[in-house]
């Protein structure tokens, strides 16, 4: 609608479905297809009461309605530059005439997994002139699709989809629905709710009645109250992924990615990035994280960029939920030309990174996160000690050059995708036995490597003494380093030579749990059952375990007992791991297990008699009374230390100087400061901290040997 001001017309606001025309005001209307008249605008004149069009006078309180405006699915005469193939780019349009079109939106789809990637619309204030895209001008509609509700159908995702219970039990919990990409409800109702599932994901309802409509209605005021314009790209990207604990206790968790019926996936974002017309306008990307798992992972593996929500006015109202969790995290970023990738969930798949400064190049600390932006101009190397698994064009190369130019990666002139995976092909290391026994491994015990060949050489990730009689593990020698360190194996290692391979280790080895029920003395069954004793991998570091360790089945499993494995041990190994990477620290580690569990036993006395009995089940195996880290740093300066840990449920029935063979120097080392405090708790388990020497002379930790280099030292 407009008003005439002398030969002049200017848009009316109209925020009601009912209007009010003065005495001897006149009106024009006009409608983008026409209005239920047959031209295609109309002038109404007020005269005292009455409305005329012409000399026509109408009836009182008249209404006027257009015709809809028929939108057309279009296959795209050619790929949208952001989307492409083998994506389908898809037009909404309609003719105006024979020759020209009109277009509604740009969608990018992907058919093979009949899931939605992105949306191209515009979005604008009530009296703008803009209404579409304008970019979207450079393609032309060619084949029509028709029936589009019959071909894209609504869909639900249900729990019973999945075979994994672990699964059913989390998407029971988390709710995911359909609904349309396009939230703001204007957008939606008046126009996008015609198309079926074709604009449809599976939505996170928290986070779409949550902080995603907060912004959607900050943006809609936005655009109203500021005259704003916007052509918005919305997307979705990632993969959701949910806790799979397996057998483990719920401290120990992998995070597994949800996928169903033909690679589907629950997007982890959902996006819009906002691209003002204007000269002096700012482009934004907003990114709303879809998962009710937020909690599970740490927030710098999330939000991958500096949020600068807050520096956003129109969002100054709303944003201050957008960190809070059970509404669905929102963060934002500008848009400044800035390439990005993604690494695999699994560390052991990374490339290093290096970044290119004249003829050198720096390697660049990745922080352990998954998600890396670059910024225009640079130029990054990134090798494998593999070969590059993705993009798979490249599967088989060692190291590739990324050039970030106009927010995508080339490879010599090749334009990589945005949503752009950079993984290497996974390091299989094979069990061998060891030509000959360790130094600190004698026999009777074996001595197995875990290898793999490179060239004309091997590799060597880990030496395992083992006890082959009562099948458990005894020692484990391995390196820890900081990410940025070119030590990464054992070195010492390289004295010995992989002799016979150890094929399928995971069945040779089984995973062995004690049945308390199944012993034959009832009251050491009851302690037993007290303790709910576990089968764990002796390493506990998660990136480690996760990573490289997990498929040898039982043969790296020890008793642990809970309290301390997910208490004391835990806080131990994180403080660890943050002292590695904070001093940029490297170790030769020997973790091993001496001693064995004794539980109080009664036999036909009183509760105040008793003795302690070690506890030994099937092939005289037992449940080690300490689990130990012998650390040697590779500094020439530093100290060694054992860090020694009581896997005892049944402390208090031991006196303190029996379990405490040396003198505790915990409180001296500086890195575990923070940590220290609970380590005389006897709930969370029992961790002291000895001079080597000292230990080796006590010969109270059974089996006990460091490497001959060390202890020549």
């Amino acid at each position: 609608m407009y008003t005439k001001i002398g030969s002049r017309k200017t848009p009316i606001r109209t925020d009601e479905i009912s209007f009010r025309i003065q005495g001897d005001d006149v009106i024009s209307m006009a409608c983008d297809t026409h209005p239920d008249q047959a031209t295609g605008s109309i002038d109404l004149k007020c005269i005292g009461t009455d409305l005329y069009v012409d000399s026509l006078k109408l009836r009182s309180h008249p209404q006027f309605s257009c015709y809809p405006i028929e939108w057309t699915l279009y296959e795209s005469s050619k790929q949208f530059d952001w989307c492409p193939t083998p994506l389908a780019s898809f037009l909404l349009a309609r003719p105006v005439n024979e020759t020209v079109f009109e277009y509604l939106a740009g969608v990018c789809y992907n058919t093979e997994q009949q899931q939605i990637q992105n949306l191209y619309y515009a979005a604008a204030h009530q009296l703008s002139k803009h209404k579409y895209p304008a970019r979207l001008e450079n393609y032309f509609p060619s084949a029509e699709i028709k029936d589009i509700l019959q071909k894209y159908v609504p869909r639900r995702i249900y729990s019973s989809y999945f075979n994994n219970v672990e699964i059913q039990y989390w998407l029971q919990f988390s709710q995911y629905e359909n609904h349309s990409l396009i939230q703001d409800p204007n957008l939606y109702r008046n126009v996008f709710h015609k198309f079926g599932g074709l604009l449809e994901l599976d939505w996170w309802p928290n986070l779409r009645s949550g902080n995603w409509r907060l912004y959607e209605q900050a943006l809609r005021e936005h655009i109203d109250t500021d005259g704003e314009i916007y052509d918005i790209l919305a997307g979705v990207s990632g993969s959701i992924a949910v806790p799979y604990y397996g057998n483990a206790s719920h401290e120990n968790y992998t995070m597994i990615d949800v996928t169903y019926w033909n690679d589907q996936k629950i997007p982890l974002y959902v996006w819009h990035c906002l691209k003002s017309p204007k000269e002096n306008g700012r482009d934004f990307v907003v990114i709303g994280v879809n998962s009710a798992f937020s909690d599970f992972y740490r927030e710098k593996d999330l939000i991958f960029c500096p949020d600068i929500c807050h520096k956003i006015n129109w969002l100054e109202t709303v944003q201050i939920t957008f960190r809070y969790k059970t509404m669905g995290l929102i963060f934002c970023f500008l848009v400044s030309g800035d390439c990005s990738f993604n690494f695999s969930v699994e560390e052991s798949m990374w490339p290093k990174l290096y970044k290119n400064i004249g003829s050198r190049k720096i390697l660049i600390n990745t922080e352990r996160r998954i998600n890396h932006q670059f910024p225009e101009n640079v130029v990054i190397t990134a090798q494998c000690e593999t070969s590059i698994l993705r993009p798979r064009f490249l599967d088989g190369k060692r190291s590739i050059d990324l050039n970030c130019t106009q927010n995508h990666f080339y490879v010599d002139d090749s334009k990589l995708i945005r949503d752009l995976r950079l993984w290497c092909h996974p390091k299989h290391w094979a069990l061998y036995e060891s030509s000959k026994p360790f130094d600190w491994c004698p026999t009777p015990m074996t001595s197995y490597l875990l290898a793999r060949p490179v060239d004309d050489a091997y590799e060597y990730y880990a030496g395992i003494c083992y006890n082959l009689k009562e099948q458990r593990i005894l020692k484990f020698y391995y390196a820890a380093s900081h990410q940025l360190s070119e030590y990464k194996y054992p070195t010492r290692l390289e004295n010995y030579l992989p002799s016979t391979e150890i094929e399928l280790a995971y069945r040779n080895f089984e995973s062995y749990r004690i049945d308390p029920n199944r012993l034959s003395n009832e009251q050491v069954g009851q302690r037993l059952e007290f303790a709910q004793y576990d089968n764990q991998a002796i390493i506990q570091d998660p990136n480690l375990f996760t990573n490289s360790y997990n498929p040898y089945g039982g043969l790296l499993e020890v008793h642990w007992w809970p309290g301390l494995r997910s208490g004391n041990w835990h806080r131990y190994e994180k403080a660890l791991k943050e002292h590695i990477e904070a001093d940029q620290e490297i170790y030769d580690i020997l973790a091993g297990v001496s001693g064995a569990v004794a539980v109080p036993f009664h036999g036909n006395g009183s509760g105040a008699n008793y003795f302690m009995a070690e506890v030994y089940y099937w092939h005289d195996r037992k449940i080690p009374l300490y689990i130990w880290h012998y650390l040697k740093s590779k500094r020439d300066n530093a100290n060694d230390v054992v860090v020694i840990a009581v896997n005892s449920a049944f402390s208090d029935f031991h006196g303190e100087k029996e379990l405490f063979f040396c003198t505790d120097i915990c409180y001296k080392i500086d890195w575990l400061k923070a940590v220290k405090s609970t380590f005389s708790y006897k709930t969370m388990g029992l961790i002291f901290c000895c001079d080597v020497k000292e230990v080796m002379q006590s010969k109270h930790l059974e089996g006990f040997s460091i490497p001959s280099e060390a202890a020549n030292a």
